[in-house]
């Protein structure tokens, strides 16, 4: 049962100040899923891909002038992506501050080996925005800037907010994306960053989301299935459920009804 002894010690983890830092090593140094590996980072890559194949099935030849995401997150490998991309102008919007100037780095560093080595060839890159990564990496390096600064200047705004008020005019985003963050999100929070969404969104927008269906302590505790936590109900769930790692368990079909009530 190593999924109820994770869920124990991030249920306390939770009421501790600076939970999210602790959790973040916690997980890093024991549970080993916010690694960075050549295998999470390969993964991530594949769903920038899968992104802008979202994106360019509606516009095959455009690149979005404005974009949100929602979830910065520890590791940025789809937003540093998109910017290596030539995405003019990214908002990453997060409630947390959970991006450091060393994770940052990392992030960049792997994305420069795999351009390096042309594992990316396929996706459409920028020269300038590579040639700038290179110098905001060897800055970052020396401490030269701090992170804010270095994602300023690959084109992304970091926006730590409440994403159902976001400081942006209405009707002017292209694109809104998110990876593997929905889920983690309660139905009526949800419900309020989707019609806020609707709101910045421009007539011709656009919007991609990855959502992971699965019980996400199945992903460390391989004796239980993907579908583990739906077999509880509401009130029991309550009693694992933490803040740290919070699920809304919602099905495909609520997503769908959800999108449809934001119009």
């Amino acid at each position: 049962m190593r999924w109820l002894l994770k869920a124990a010690l991030q249920g306390g983890i939770s009421l501790l100040p600076k939970s999210r830092e602790i959790n973040y090593l916690f997980q890093k140094h024991v549970t080993r899923v916010v690694r960075l590996s050549q295998p999470y980072f390969d993964t991530r890559v594949d769903l920038c891909r899968r992104h802008l194949r979202g994106y360019q099935g509606v516009y095959p030849d455009r690149i979005p002038v404005t974009t949100v995401e929602l979830g910065t997150g520890w590791l940025p490998i789809v937003t540093v992506g998109f910017s290596l991309c030539g995405f003019e102008r990214i908002y990453s919007v997060d409630i947390d501050p959970l991006l450091r100037a060393d994770r940052l780095a990392l992030t960049l560093e792997y994305w420069l080996k795999a351009v390096d080595t042309g594992t990316v060839a396929d996706l459409p890159l920028n020269e300038d925005r590579i040639r700038l990564a290179r110098d905001v990496h060897r800055e970052l390096a020396t401490s030269a800037i701090d992170v804010r600064e270095a994602m300023r200047r690959l084109g992304v705004e970091i926006m730590v907010t409440d994403a159902r008020h976001l400081p942006l005019e209405a009707g002017s985003v292209d694109y809104c994306f998110s990876t593997v963050t929905f889920e983690h999100i309660p139905r009526d929070v949800l419900q309020a960053i989707l019609q806020e969404f609707r709101r910045v969104a421009s007539p011709t927008a656009v919007m991609t989301h990855f959502i992971a269906l699965s019980d996400h302590y199945s992903h460390f505790d391989r004796s239980i299935t993907p579908y583990h936590f739906l077999r509880f109900s509401g009130r029991t769930w309550r009693l694992f459920n933490n803040r740290l790692l919070f699920q809304n368990r919602l099905r495909i079909s609520d997503y769908r009804q959800l999108h449809e009530h934001a119009g």
